[in-house]
């Protein structure tokens, strides 16, 4: 194994499990050596933690070795949580083995990093070491557990909370949302990249949770360097369209740099949702625009696209519902006459309750045009209703 090429030898560890990985490491000294890049790619380019005493100080120790902390690149926070209304769900199942005074004590604990700002503290301190840090993502993936959740779980019997399914944790949340911005603001990061994906098919993030507060903008430089920004948000059930859309107006605007915004939604909003949105967004660096899971009409879509016609060059739409097929037609129209795009792609669009057709083929799956008007007015010359949904 030693007389490998390095890149042989790469290309086998990357397809060993974490356990058979960590034992080839141990193997010999040469071994440990020559697959050290691939190991600290594997471990530590990309960190997944909670908010929790033990989560955090370990980020902290990855953050400030020397070699650790240089190849973290995305830290991934998740939003396991304790609650006590968790707690007594699980004590009411049959069976579950619940140590009911651990999890008093670790959710005491999670009120005093709260209370006593020790979470803000230890985040900042490992964002302001880990120097190659610039992208941070706040997610609930059920396919990849964040340090700590596990080790909680089997301490309280109780496997942490991650839905915002309750007061006390949409309370969590958007106090959460509070400390990642406050501590990028006490490291002074210049944050390149945010992406917020928490709540899908579940109880989704209310717009109203994304308020900052002000220092979190005055004592860091974010607000011009934060170029990507995507979400999916889900409008509060009980609230009027104007409150919980200038939320996330305020919200997004604040950032004067952004060159890439994806609107993603929980469920479709609807066209007085879109109105709100396209009047108050108005960003002079954007060239990617992505937008997920709206009803609305075509004067509303195209106004938010001519806000941005100097710099906008790629547009993403998806799961987007028009009134009319003419109404699909006039806003390509526009596309094609007041943009000039490298490329827009529509997936899964509708009209009048029915699915949006190119030359006799479903767009189910998605259609790229490229090419200018010449494929717009492909595009819009056979454009038709396919099949009712």
């Amino acid at each position: 194994m030693d007389g490998l090429p390095i890149e042989i030898m790469g290309m086998i560890v990357r397809k060993l499990e974490s356990r058979d990985f960590l034992n080839f490491r141990l193997a010999n000294r040469s071994l440990r050596a020559r697959s050290f890049q691939d190991f600290t790619k594997k471990y530590f380019e990309t960190r997944r933690h909670i908010l929790s005493r033990h989560s955090l100080e370990t980020l902290r120790k990855v953050a400030t070795h020397p070699a650790f902390g240089s190849a973290l690149r995305v830290l991934v926070i998740h939003p396991d949580h304790l609650t006590a209304r968790h707690l007594a769900n699980f004590r009411n199942k049959e069976g579950a083995a619940v140590d009911k005074l651990c999890y008093e004590q670790h959710l005491a604990e999670q009120d005093y990093l709260a209370a006593s700002g020790y979470d803000t503290a230890c985040l900042a301190q490992a964002l302001l070491k880990a120097t190659n840090c610039r992208t941070i993502f706040i997610e609930d993936d059920i396919n990849h557990r964040p340090w700590g959740a596990r080790s909680l779980e089997k301490l309280t019997g109780v496997e942490p909370n991650s839905t915002l399914d309750s007061s006390e944790s949409r309370k969590f949340f958007a106090r959460a949302i509070h400390v990642i911005f406050a501590a990028v603001a006490a490291g002074c990061v210049p944050l390149q990249r945010f992406e917020l994906y928490v709540g899908l098919s579940r109880v989704p993030v209310d717009p109203g949770m994304l308020q900052l507060p002000d220092f979190c903008l005055t004592m860091s430089p974010i607000s011009s360097t934060l170029t990507t920004l995507r979400f999916t948000v889900g409008p509060p059930e009980r609230e009027s369209v104007l409150p919980w859309a200038k939320h996330l107006v305020r919200f997004i605007v604040q950032f004067s740099g952004l060159e890439v915004l994806r609107l993603g939604f929980d469920s479709r909003i609807q066209t007085g949702d879109l109105k709100a949105l396209s009047e108050g967004i108005c960003l002079k660096n954007l060239r990617v625009l992505e937008i997920d899971t709206v009803s609305g009409t075509e004067d509303h879509l195209a106004r938010l696209l001519l806000a941005h016609k100097m710099t906008l060059r790629d547009v993403y739409l998806e799961l987007i519902e028009l009134p009319t097929l003419e109404s699909w037609k006039s806003l390509l129209r526009t596309i094609r006459d007041e943009l000039c795009l490298d490329r827009l792609e529509i997936t899964d669009c509708e009209a009048s309750d029915r699915i949006i057709m190119f030359g006799g083929k479903q767009l189910s799956d998605s259609i790229s045009i490229q090419g200018g008007k010449e494929a717009l007015n492909n595009l819009i010359g056979t454009l038709m209703l396919g099949k009712m949904i």
